[in-house]
C-alpha cells in the first residue's frame, strides 16, 4: 500500500484506488514531499479523475500507458514490471532542485526540460542517481533508458501543452515507467500529487488542479 494509493490485483490487472491522503514535508502539503501531512476529503476521487483525464490525452497523443479506463471509483490498469525510478522533468527551478542548486540557479528560473532520475525508496528520501549508475547496476539497458527519457520529454511536452489551455504552468513533473510484454510504458498516475503547476504566480492543490481542468466544484 502506498502514501495515496492502494493497489489490487485482480484477474492480472491492477485496480487503482488513489485515497485522500495528501503528501509534504515537515507539515507542509508539497507534491515533490515523501511525507504523509494530512488528509483532504474527496481528494482520492479527484486525483483518479485528475489522472484518467491526463492518461486519456497522452494515450490519444500515442503515447502507451498502463491506464485502461475507472471502474467503481478506481483505475483499471495493466499490471507493468515496474523500474524501481522516477522520472522528474524540471521546466523551472523549484523544490529540491532549488535546495541543490539554489546558490547556482534563480527561484523558478526557467530551466530547458531537465531531467533528473532518482531512485524509489522513501527511507533513504529517493536519491538522485546518475544514468552510468543506472546501467552499472543493471537498473535499466542503454535502450530501456533512453526510451524513458524519450517518453519523459513526450510526456512533458503533452501535459504542458494542456495545461496552458487553462492558462495553467507546468513547474516540474514525476513520472514512473514498466514494461508490459517487452515494452516500456507510461505507468502509476498523473496528477496533481506528481507534478507541481501553479496559475497567476500561486501553486495549485491538487483539488484546484482537478477543478481547473475537470470543471467540477
Amino acid at each position: 500500500m502506498g502514501k495515496t494509493k492502494e493497489l489490487i490485483e485482480t484477474k492480472g490487472l491492477l485496480n487503482i484506488v488513489f485515497k485522500d491522503s495528501v503528501t509534504g514535508e515537515n507539515g507542509i502539503m508539497d507534491s515533490g514531499g515523501n511525507q504523509v501531512v494530512g488528509e483532504i476529503k474527496n481528494k482520492g476521487s479527484a486525483s483518479l479523475a485528475v489522472s484518467s483525464f491526463f492518461f486519456r490525452e497522452l494515450q490519444s497523443n500515442g503515447i502507451p500507458t498502463h491506464f485502461l479506463g475507472e471502474n467503481n471509483g478506481s483505475m483499471i490498469a495493466l499490471k507493468a514490471n515496474p523500474f524501481p525510478l522516477e522520472f522528474i522533468c524540471r521546466l523551472y527551478a523549484c523544490g529540491s532542485f532549488l535546495k541543490r542548486y539554489g546558490g547556482l540557479v534563480k527561484e523558478m528560473e526557467q530551466l530547458p526540460y531537465l531531467v533528473e532520475i532518482s531512485i524509489k525508496d522513501d527511507k533513504r528520501k529517493d536519491p538522485f542517481i546518475s544514468e552510468d549508475t543506472i546501467l552499472a547496476l543493471g537498473l535499466m539497458s542503454q535502450k530501456e533508458l533512453s526510451e524513458a527519457k524519450y517518453l519523459t520529454l513526450e510526456v512533458t511536452e503533452t501535459v504542458e501543452k494542456m495545461l496552458k489551455r487553462k492558462e495553467i504552468k507546468l513547474i516540474d513533473i514525476k513520472l514512473e515507467f514498466g514494461k508490459v510484454d517487452g515494452d516500456l510504458i507510461l505507468i502509476d498516475e498523473v496528477s496533481g500529487d506528481t507534478m507541481r503547476v501553479e496559475r497567476n504566480g500561486t501553486l495549485l492543490s491538487q483539488m484546484e488542479l482537478y477543478k481547473a481542468l475537470v470543471g467540477k466544484e
